[in-house]
This record gives C-alpha cells, sequence and structure tokens, in this order.
C-alpha cells in the first residue's frame, strides 16, 4: 500500500500543489562530460545546464591523486565553459570500470584523510565547486560505511560553500548514513532490460529511491543520451538520430529517450519535486537543436511558470 500511495503522488500533476516549490529554489540540469569528450563541446551548446561533472579521476588504492588530477587543456576548457554559461564545475571519482582502488583507499582512514585533502585542495584551487563519487559498486556493510567516512570527512574539507554528490544506480541502497551526508544522489535510471529507459521505468526508479529513505530533494533523475539495444551495445544520440525522428524512442533497433520522453522525464521531475534531472552524458546531444534533448529540457524550463513553475539559473 505505501509503494502505491508513493507512485500515485509521485505520477500525478497534482502532485506539486505550489508549482513554485515543487523544484525548490532552482531546478538542476546536471551533465557529465567525460576527458574523451571535453575539446567537442562549447558553452553554447550546453543550454540549460545548471552543473558540468568533469568525468573523470580515477581513485588509486594508495590514496594518492593522479598527477595532473585533469590535464591543463582540459581545465582550460572548462573554465571557458564555465564563464560563458555560469554552470558550476565539479569532477567525478570512479565510474564505471574505474572504482577499483575505491575498497582499499576507503578502507584506511590514513588514506582517506590524505585523498581528501589533495582533492578538496585542488578542487579549491581550480574553481571547482563539487565532488562526485562513483564507486560502482560498494559492497556489504563495511564498504558502505567506509563510503559514507569518505563523503563525510569530503563534505567537511569542501566546507559550507562545497558540494558533494554521488551517482547510485537504483538497484543498490546505500542506507541512510550516506543520504543524510551527501547533498545528491543522482540516480543512474538507465541500463534496465531493453528497451533500457523507458519513463514508467524512470518513475518505478524514483519511487525505490524514496522507499530506501533518500529524500525527494535530494535526487537527481538521471537521463541517458545514447541508445542500447537488446544485446547491450550502445551509440550516442546524436549518431543515431540523423534524419530520424527526433521523438522516436527506438531507432536501427536502439531504445533511446527521444524529445517527447526526455520532456515527460524533466516535467515528471519537476511534478515529483525532485532536485533536477542528470544526463550522461552532454558531449553525445545532437548540435542540431530542433533534435538537440537538452534543447528539449530547456523548452521545459523556459515555459511560463503556470505551466512549469520552476525557475532557472540565469
Amino acid at each position: 500500500m505505501k509503494r502505491l500511495l508513493i507512485l500515485l503522488l509521485l505520477v500525478s500533476p497534482a502532485a506539486a500543489n505550489d508549482p513554485a516549490k515543487a523544484a525548490g529554489d532552482e531546478f538542476l540540469v546536471v551533465g557529465y562530460l567525460p576527458w574523451y569528450r571535453v575539446e567537442s563541446v562549447s558553452g553554447q551548446k550546453l543550454g540549460p545546464v545548471t552543473d558540468l561533472i568533469y568525468f573523470g579521476i580515477k581513485p588509486r588504492a594508495d590514496g594518492r591523486l593522479e598527477s595532473p588530477p585533469i590535464e591543463q587543456d582540459a581545465l582550460t576548457t572548462l573554465t571557458e565553459i564555465q564563464k560563458q554559461t555560469g554552470c558550476r564545475l565539479h569532477v567525478c571519482v570512479g565510474g564505471g570500470g574505474r572504482s577499483q582502488g575505491f575498497a582499499a583507499l576507503t578502507a584506511s582512514s590514513s588514506r582517506r584523510t590524505g585523498f581528501v585533502r589533495e582533492l578538496c585542495r585542488f578542487c579549491k584551487a581550480e574553481g571547482l565547486i563539487g565532488v562526485d563519487y562513483d564507486w560502482e559498486h560498494p559492497e556489504g556493510d563495511v564498504q558502505l560505511a567506509n563510503y559514507a567516512a569518505l563523503i563525510t570527512e569530503t563534505k567537511r574539507e569542501l566546507g559550507d560553500e562545497g558540494v558533494v554528490t554521488v551517482a547510485q544506480s537504483p538497484w543498490r541502497d546505500f542506507g541512510p548514513a550516506i543520504y543524510d551526508a551527501v547533498d545528491r544522489v543522482h540516480v543512474m535510471s538507465y541500463n534496465h532490460r531493453f528497451p533500457h529507459a523507458r519513463l514508467e521505468d524512470a518513475q518505478k526508479d524514483v519511487v525505490r529511491m524514496l522507499e530506501f529513505g533518500c529524500p525527494a530533494e535530494k535526487i537527481v533523475l538521471g537521463i541517458p543520451f545514447y541508445g542500447r539495444n537488446a544485446k547491450g551495445r550502445t551509440r550516442i544520440y546524436a549518431d543515431l538520430v540523423g534524419n530520424a525522428d527526433a521523438d522516436a524512442d527506438l531507432i536501427d533497433g536502439y531504445a533511446l529517450n527521444g524529445r517527447n520522453t526526455v520532456i515527460g522525464k524533466t516535467r515528471y521531475a519537476i511534478e515529483a519535486e525532485l532536485a533536477g534531472v542528470m544526463i550522461w552524458e552532454v558531449g553525445q546531444d545532437a548540435p542540431d537543436p530542433r533534435r538537440s534533448l537538452l534543447r528539449a529540457i530547456e523548452g521545459v524550463l523556459e515555459a511560463p511558470r503556470s505551466r512549469s513553475g520552476v525557475r532557472l539559473r540565469r
């Protein structure tokens, strides 16, 4: 019964009685940008992105920070994007296939302390406001407790102006210590069974996160800018859409989120009073504004207040 009530609350547009309050003071549009695509993206393409996360730093088991953590050319580009758009800059640590060092790093208080100190010193020096952790995946209570300690120590070292977030698969419960410690949780609501990222799956993922105990105001709903076929192969949205229908959710056997689905997910995140939406990843968007998924999100957020009720940061 509890699950049904939560689901009905989230799916119904009437859930947001006060639209201006539904997304808080600012509806976040969080975009990941991996190191291999930094030079292909400009501020003009990023439209509504409020927070840009550079992906990323690979954690080392010995707790030492890579040198340099981010190449200077990439830092220069990120800074130019920040100046053009006003977005906040973050750095991601970890990720799929890049999380092997987390277990040993977090198991030692001295390694944790050294890593956090070096990382936060770097962020402050380079104007990065936040750290995003993506451990795929901690196993057991001990690793979760160590992960919570890493997050808590990072938050303390960054200070009041800093932001600490985690990326989380919706099938994995991180537990109350982590949900209490983080500022936001980026829910990777994709790579389900084919078709991999339907609106109804996203709604179920949010319900599951709420049942885990993560507050709605900390949840950022992930949207994929890529397609995935029944065999698990992927192609980026820009390559798939070509001259195809930009509203289609299936192209050449690849399930994806077309513009209509992206609009639906953005509206849902507003109505469910979530913190915002997250994109993996912004470099995969189509350059044509008529086909761009970022422009579809922007269209929802720039709708009259009576329709969307959210405030964009500009």
